[in-house]
């Protein structure tokens, strides 16, 4: 039997304790106002960043801790052509400046000549904090490329009832306390997960 239980866990009669650990330690998240962005025509690493979806999510609780983006798009391939896009996490701290964390690379919503066709370009990325400089400021922004574009983003379609400044896609971000992210696997029992 417990014989109190606070905010920061329970304590038993035997005077042992049971902590609980907040998983999440911050949220950040927007909605950029680029609507009918075109990620570029042709194909190459033109990574184009995206008006308006940038995230500072400050200091980092724990040096040790991970962030989890996650951004969602409606894309159109305009007509004509095979033609995909993908997006680009960039993290950025004073001392580093930006730098490509991970991407989907641009075949990563491809459609293969189909005509006016829509749909959902999603990226869900595990990011460390920064192993070299993380007492500083930390920013994360997306960035978009396509292959053989000119493929449009944030579309504007029919109904996508805008509100508010809110678009037709998302960027979340969740510093993740390093205590409740498991990087440890049967097949890799020290981690499996690197930071860099």
């Amino acid at each position: 039997m417990p014989a109190s239980l606070t905010s920061t866990g329970v304590t038993y009669g035997d005077g042992s304790q049971q902590r609980h650990i907040e998983g999440i330690v911050k949220i950040g998240i927007t909605s950029s106002d680029s609507v009918n962005f075109s990620s570029g025509s042709g194909f190459g690493p033109q990574w184009q960043y995206v008006g308006n979806t940038e995230i500072s999510m400050g200091v980092p609780a724990k040096a040790n801790n991970w962030y989890r983006v996650r951004w969602q798009t409606i894309c159109d391939d305009q007509g004509g052509g095979a033609q995909g896009t993908g997006a680009a996490v960039y993290r950025w701290t004073p001392s580093s400046g930006w730098n490509r964390m991970a991407d989907m690379g641009h075949h990563a919503t491809l459609e293969n000549d189909t005509s006016d066709l829509y749909w959902m370009c999603k990226g869900d990325y595990i990011i460390p904090v920064h192993p070299t400089f993380p007492s500083e400021e930390h920013r994360f922004r997306i960035y978009h490329a396509n292959w053989n574009g000119p493929t449009r983003i944030n579309c504007s379609i029919g109904r996508d009832q805008r509100r508010n400044g809110w678009n037709n896609n998302i960027l979340e971000i969740f510093e993740m306390d390093t205590s409740v992210m498991n990087t440890i696997s049967a097949a890799t029992p020290a981690g499996n997960l690197t930071r860099y």
